[in-house]
């Protein structure tokens, strides 16, 4: 993915899809992302979501909440020029029509830490698609079509989402995704399977020392 803001106005356009679901509204969203191009950008804001709670969280423990709700995630391989979306239909989305997957939560609270949040994120058969060349914008997405699509599996981490609640942290915070999947090529139905994953670093303060390393690797193409 060549541009960050990308990634991060297709969020804006995820949340509010989710907040029309949340209070009940039939319309949908009307909007457009911009292209934009950035050579500097790094893939360190090549992590997406949306999540929503259906219904209230029950809880497993004192300190532990599981619930259902959604999850998008994009990993990017820029040696290869392929993006990797997983927990959505991402050519809805960029139309904004809500087109996501159920996945499981479950977030933790240390008893001896209560500023830190630990995440895990687990989705099975939720959407998936595979594009090459990797679009930089929404218009790119709507212009164009995947290279595959599919369904896949996929788990995300993250041991501080609250990090910069707690600057005095001196732990650093680590998240990603890995996914896999089985694809069908959009050109003649072919199958295929996919791999991706992402591990970013980060100090939780300086946004300037986020460190990701992302692949997606594609078999039988």
């Amino acid at each position: 993915m060549k541009d960050s803001k990308f990634l991060i106005q297709f969020l804006s356009t995820s949340i509010l899809i989710l907040a029309f679901i949340l209070v009940g509204c039939d319309s949908v969203i009307d909007s457009q992302i911009s292209d934009s191009k950035d050579s500097n950008s790094k893939s360190a804001s090549n992590l997406i979501e949306a999540s929503s709670h259906q219904g209230p969280p029950t809880a497993s423990g004192p300190r532990v909440i599981r619930f259902e709700g959604t999850a998008t995630f994009l990993i990017t391989d820029p040696k290869n020029d392929y993006a990797y979306f997983v927990g959505a239909n991402v050519v809805d989305i960029c139309q904004g029509i809500p087109s996501f997957s159920a996945v499981n939560f479950m977030e933790v609270q240390p008893a001896e830490d209560l500023n830190r949040i630990i995440r895990n994120i687990k989705g099975k058969d939720v959407l998936a698609s595979l594009w090459n060349p990797a679009p930089s914008s929404c218009a790119d997405v709507l212009a164009g079509e995947p290279l595959a699509t599919g369904i896949a599996n996929f788990t995300s981490t993250d041991n501080d989402l609250l990090v910069f609640l707690n600057p005095d942290n001196k732990n650093a915070n680590s998240f990603g995704i890995s996914s896999s999947g089985k694809f069908e090529l959009t050109s003649d139905g072919k199958s295929v399977r996919a791999n991706a994953h992402s591990r970013c670093v980060w100090d939780g303060v300086d946004p300037t020392t986020l460190k990701c390393k992302d692949k997606v690797n594609v078999a039988g193409y």
